[in-house]
C-alpha cells in the first residue's frame, strides 16, 4: 500500500522525534490545522506550507509528495554548494510511468534562481515531440515544479497509463478531463470519462513554469 503525503508527514516527524506543536509553531499554524495534515482531512497540502514544512521535517517536497522513497534525496545532481544564489536541477530524458524520481539517472543539468527554487521541488525534462509546437519543440528543455495537480488549461508533465511522461494541457469537466496539446495536427484533444480514469490513470508530475531553447 502507498503512503500518502499524509502518512509521509507523520512518519517522518517521528523517525526525527519532534513534537507537532513545535512543528506548528515553525509553521505559523496551529496544532490543530497541523494534525489535520497528518490525519488525511487535508488531502492536498498547500505549497505554501508544503515548502517550509519539508525544511522543519529535514526533507524535501519530492519525498512529502511520494516522487521518491528516499527522505534524504534532493537529486543525484544537485549539491550543497550553491553558486551565488543559483540552484542546480536535474534534467531528465525521460520519466516512466512505473519509475519514482529518485530511481532515474538525469539526462544533464539546468539552473534556477534561489528565489524560484523557494516555491517547491523542481526538476526539468527534455522533449521528445512537437505536440506543443510553436510554443514548446522538440529538443526543448522546461523547467517544472513538482505538482499533482494543475489548474484548467495549463501546461503540466504528467502520466497517461503506462506510457512516459509527456506535455499537455488539461481542461477539467464533471465527467472527466480533457488532454490536449498545442499541436493539434501531431496530437488531438482526447477525452477521458471518469470510468476511463479508472483503467487508464492520469498522473500529473509538474506543472511547466520555463522553458529553455538551444540555438
Amino acid at each position: 500500500m502507498s503512503l500518502t503525503i499524509n502518512d509521509r508527514i507523520k512518519l517522518r516527524r517521528k523517525e526525527l522525534n519532534l513534537a507537532a506543536d513545535y512543528i506548528a509553531q515553525k509553521l505559523g499554524v496551529s496544532r490543530a490545522t497541523y494534525y489535520r495534515y497528518e490525519s488525511k482531512h487535508i488531502e492536498k497540502v498547500p505549497i505554501s506550507i508544503l515548502v517550509p514544512l519539508s525544511k522543519v521535517l529535514k526533507t524535501t517536497p519530492e519525498y512529502l509528495m511520494g516522487w521518491c522513497n528516499d527522505p534524504d534525496f534532493i537529486s543525484k545532481v544537485e549539491t550543497k554548494t550553491r553558486i551565488e544564489g543559483v540552484h542546480v536541477i536535474p534534467v531528465y530524458d525521460s520519466i516512466p510511468s512505473n519509475k519514482l524520481i529518485d530511481e532515474l539517472i538525469p539526462h544533464e543539468q539546468e539552473f534556477i534562481s534561489e528565489k524560484l527554487s523557494e516555491l517547491g521541488g523542481f526538476f526539468a525534462l527534455k522533449i521528445k515531440d512537437n505536440s506543443m509546437a510553436p510554443f514548446i519543440q522538440k529538443d526543448d528543455i522546461v523547467i517544472s515544479v513538482f505538482k499533482n495537480v494543475v489548474n484548467n488549461n495549463e501546461i503540466a508533465v504528467l502520466n497517461i497509463g503506462n506510457e512516459d511522461a509527456v506535455l499537455r494541457k488539461i481542461s477539467y469537466t464533471n465527467h472527466g478531463i480533457i488532454i490536449y496539446g498545442i499541436n493539434i495536427t501531431e496530437h488531438q484533444p482526447h477525452f477521458y470519462s471518469n470510468s476511463e480514469l479508472k483503467t487508464t490513470p492520469i498522473k500529473v508530475i509538474g506543472k511547466v513554469v520555463e522553458i529553455r531553447r538551444k540555438l
